[in-house]
């Protein structure tokens, strides 16, 4: 039996801040006519967690822990609710925000039909691809939240995730043509939170799956960037839907930890199990 070694957050930290770190940072300098050579702005930065992710499984479990890691990208089995929580809970969230937004006084929003169905189909794609969710979803479920969650309940790990991936982020605020360019830090930090906890359950519900992480990922992604500016327009960079938008995301954070309570205050999963089994049919705890 191989012992697995120690130090594999640390290898993790290290491999990923120091891989999208280093990007952004050239992009930034040359963006602002520092360096005596030019970097162009690029999505390979946001590999970063997936450079730590694959650093820190074979420092820590070497290639039996590389295997099992892309094994996971292969479980599909979960219940139906986790799914479509995956594939159209971002929707239905901007759907509740907007029904909200528009009971405000004076609100009166304007919605346009989304009718390129096809072509989003390959944005979905491209946004999989090199929007974020592969580069992030093999750092942050891949590695960080098993790793934690063998040390720590899901909730706690959930809050450490939390800040590891807002404090990842952070130089995107600096960096033209990122999507936090100028972006409250704050903002950010409160839109993460409830999302960690979604993407939390979301991945124990599916037994420690990245396929479904990667795809709830994605539909985030290509919602908030594609079909809602489409769909609302000027309104969709309006600051009080984008509010209403954050409170929707933590009202449903709160139900999901209040009914899998038992489980996000769990002990600690052992380092050799594999992720606990939450089924959405489950009644709830």
């Amino acid at each position: 039996m191989t012992i697995p070694r120690k130090h594999g957050l640390l290898v993790f930290l290290i491999a990923s801040f120091g891989f999208s770190w280093g990007l952004w940072a050239l992009m930034i300098l040359s963006q602002r006519g520092l360096l005596p050579f030019t970097v162009p702005t690029h999505w390979s930065g946001s590999f970063g967690p997936a450079v730590g992710g694959i650093a820190a499984v074979a420092w820590t479990e070497g290639g039996a822990g590389l295997r099992s890691l892309f094994r996971r990208f292969l479980l599909w089995r979960a219940g139906a609710g986790v799914w479509l929580l995956a594939l159209f809970g971002s929707v239905l969230a901007y759907a509740v925000a907007l029904a909200v937004f528009a009971l405000l006084p004076g609100r009166t929003p304007a919605v346009a039909a989304y009718t390129q169905w096809l072509t989003l189909l390959a944005y979905s794609a491209v946004i999989l691809v090199i929007g974020g969710p592969l580069g992030e979803e093999i750092g942050w479920r891949g590695f960080l939240q098993p790793y934690l969650q063998a040390r720590m309940a899901p909730f706690w790990a959930s809050c450490v995730v939390c800040v590891v991936w807002v404090a990842w982020h952070v130089p995107l605020v600096w960096l033209e043509g990122a999507a936090q360019k100028g972006e409250s830090i704050l903002a950010f930090a409160l839109l993460v939170l409830p999302l960690t906890f979604v993407f939390t359950w979301t991945f124990n519900a599916a037994n420690g799956s990245l396929l479904l992480p990667l795809v709830l990922h994605t539909s985030i992604n290509t919602v908030s960037y594609v079909v809602v500016p489409q769909v609302l327009g000027p309104l969709a960079e309006n600051a009080v839907l984008t509010r209403c938008f954050t409170g929707v995301l933590w009202a449903a954070a709160i139900v999901l930890v209040w009914r899998s309570r038992r489980r996000f205050f769990a002990t600690a999963v052992p380092a050799a199990a594999a992720p606990p089994a939450w089924g959405c049919a489950s009644p709830p705890d």
